[in-house]
């Protein structure tokens, strides 16, 4: 693998070093650890001990495989000038999906083998059905499925919007995958199980990305290879790597960040770090996580330089290394998902701790919801991220010399900051003992907060200020583009598709069996947060759309009524129910300072009616103000871009959202 020369690694000696070094890891860190001895007690075989643990990290690198070269397609090569390029990776994405499905299956088979300790199939179709039973095996098995699905969208894909869907797919399964273990063994099972699947997921993106740019794109592009038919000049492959760096960097973020907190929520006790072989192991991957940090920081400040300069070997060098250490991380990680994490158990006897995870909160005052929080760390990612970006792109607006108008960027923070409390403040703590902060938490993000998110235009200020690609790649601006030229876009913020939409999410997630499933799983509560905060962004973009403020507030009531009709349902319903909603939970959550829930539920059918009223107020002040501003003013905060004024931007572009 000398790079003196410039020339790349040979695939099959990089590809085969870093899987030797894969169960390398993995093996070391098994005898290390102890974590492959016999137990005293049910030993499976010295078969499923030592194979449970390799497949595991395979099938990690495989994961990390496919990843990868979707992404590339996704985001990084140009699927019209580089088409043989970006038709290889497409199909290493199908074999890695192919290949990582049926190590996923013989998964499943050795944890069954686990499961059963040293029985014998004595009675096949009960003990099958016993498994599962299980919710590890359950989402073991969808995410099996999951993987088989993530192979079918890479074969049928013939452009980057159709790989998406398999990126998408493999997010999903690795979110199945992030509650196969001993997540569950922690006091916050679902924050927990988030925790890892940002880990994991970031972790797939950084790992498989550089192990594709370096197996494939880089000999593609290097000396000596055949050169696209229709080769672009913005397509080499310091162009490429420029690109990943960028989705690298924020991978690497995410991978730290989330590592902190799921170290914070397994580990209660600190000295566990070096005093179990669980802690050290998790020490050792600290440190091979910084050097890994180091060399990408080695990468973007100078390695890249030199790629850009025509000189690849450094950085095929430093690549190479880089992956090999990729590969021990993994191996190190498969180990660790076989090592009890030295958490202490959950308090059997709260019942408030059985059925939330939590310890019951303190009575509401106001004091308490400031300082109660409850960390989630998808949603908390989310808005960080968003204002992060924001703000980046108002520098760069005012870099390019355009007035970004305050009240926007006003707009954007407190709107963020509020998404946050309700997600990760006391809106979240209470709202898992008590049904009013509940719906309290649902409506605000539905219907209030959303009219904020209209006001900041992030529509208007990216597609003012995002670079354009001109090699038919997709990057952040062609994305978003493509998302608001979509006819789905279009036919979601028409006014009243939007009204029936909001209105139909509503009745869903609070008068059917759906809600039983939100007390039971925080996964499904953060999901279901999220698509009521997506819905709630579609309805104010709906009522401030071109078309839409031309007509007069009255005329758009109609757009309401499906919304109004199931708030008013749900709230005079509970104002005059005698009947406990979900009995099963709101009746066994015996909080010293609630003497009887059927009040608490009284009060939410009061907040529901309340909030309704306060979001019908704000998003006909947001219809009507919008409409104003549009006639002839230059600060219009709806979702249309807006031609701004700089010193050489004058006139108004009007484009669709």
């Amino acid at each position: 693998m000398d790079g003196r020369d410039g020339r790349a690694p040979r695939v099959p000696v990089l590809g085969w070093a870093a899987l030797a070094v894969l169960v390398l890891a993995v093996v070391l860190g098994l005898w290390t650890t102890g974590a492959a001895r016999p137990p005293a007690l049910a030993d499976p075989g010295a078969a499923v001990r030592w194979g449970l643990p390799v497949v595991t990290g395979l099938g990690r690198g495989a994961a990390a495989l496919a990843v990868g070269a979707l992404l590339l397609c996704v985001a990084v090569v140009s699927a019209t000038a580089q088409a043989a390029l970006w038709e290889r990776l497409r199909r290493l994405a199908v074999v890695a999906a192919g290949l990582w499905t049926a190590l996923l299956a013989a998964q499943l088979v050795l944890t069954f083998r686990d499961v059963l300790g040293g029985a014998h199939l004595t009675a096949p179709a009960e003990q099958v059905q016993a498994f599962l039973d299980l919710g590890a095996s359950r989402s073991l098995v969808a995410a099996t499925v999951l993987t088989a699905l993530v192979a079918v969208a890479g074969l049928v894909s013939r452009q980057p919007g159709e790989t998406a869907l398999g990126l998408l797919l493999s997010a999903a399964a690795l979110l199945q995958l992030a509650g196969v273990g001993h997540t569950g063994g922690t006091s916050a099972h679902g924050a927990a199980v988030l925790g890892l699947w940002l880990h994991t997921l970031a972790a797939c993106v950084w790992v498989g990305g550089l192990a594709v740019l370096v197996l494939v794109v880089a000999p593609g592009l290097g000396p000596g290879s055949r050169p696209e038919r229709a080769h672009h000049p913005g397509t080499g492959l310091a162009v490429l790597a420029g690109r990943y760096s960028t989705v690298a960097a924020w991978a690497f973020a995410v991978l730290l960040l989330s590592g902190v907190f799921s170290l914070v929520v397994r580990l209660e006790d600190p000295t566990a770090l070096l005093e179990t072989s669980w802690g050290r192991l998790v020490a050792v991957k600290v440190v091979l996580l910084a050097l890994l940090g180091l060399v990408g920081a080695l990468h973007r400040r100078h390695t890249l330089t030199l790629l850009a300069q025509g000189r690849p070997g450094a950085f095929r060098r430093l690549a190479a290394a880089e992956v090999l250490l990729m590969a021990l991380v993994l191996g190190l990680s498969s180990v660790l998902a076989r090592t009890r994490p030295p958490h202490a158990a959950a308090e059997a006897d709260d019942p408030v701790v059985v059925l939330t995870g939590y310890a019951a909160p303190p009575p509401p005052s106001i004091l308490t919801t400031v300082t109660q929080v409850r960390v989630e760390p998808v949603t908390l990612l989310l808005a960080g991220s968003a204002l992060l970006v924001y703000l980046r792109w108002v520098g760069r607006a005012r870099a390019q010399g355009v007035s970004w108008p305050r009240h926007r960027t006003v707009a954007a923070v407190v709107g963020l900051a509020g998404f946050t409390w309700v997600t990760n403040g006391a809106p979240a703590v209470y709202g898992s003992v008590l049904l009013s902060a509940h719906l309290a938490q649902q409506l605000t993000l539905l219907a209030v907060l959303p009219s904020l998110s209209v006001v900041a235009a992030p529509v208007t200020l990216g597609l003012q200020v995002l670079p354009v690609r001109a090699d038919g790649s997709l990057g952040p601006r062609e994305w978003l583009e493509r998302a608001v030229a979509s006819q789905a876009t279009r036919l979601l913020t028409r006014p009243v598709v939007a009204g029936v939409h909001a209105g139909a999410a509503l009745a869903v997630l609070t008068l059917t069996p759906v809600r039983r499933l939100l007390l039971t799983s925080d996964v499904a509560t953060v999901v279901a947060l999220l698509y009521l905060s997506a819905v709630g962004v579609l309805l104010a973009v709906a009522l401030t759309r071109e078309d839409a403020v031309t007509r007069r507030w009255a005329a758009q009531l109609p757009a309401l009524l499906p919304l109004l009709g199931v708030v008013l349902l749900l709230g005079l319903g509970l104002r005059s129910s005698v009947v406990l909603v979900e009995p099963w939970y709101y009746g066994r959550v015996a909080l010293p300072w609630v003497a009887n829930p059927l009040v608490d539920q009284r009060v939410a059918g009061d907040v529901v009616l309340v909030l309704a009223a306060a979001a019908a107020l704000t998003l006909g002040w947001l219809a009507s103000t919008t409409r104003g501003w549009s006639a002839g003013h230059d600060k219009a905060p709806g979702p249309v871009v807006q031609g701004l004024r700089g010193p050489r931007r004058g006139r108004r572009v009007r484009r669709g959202t």
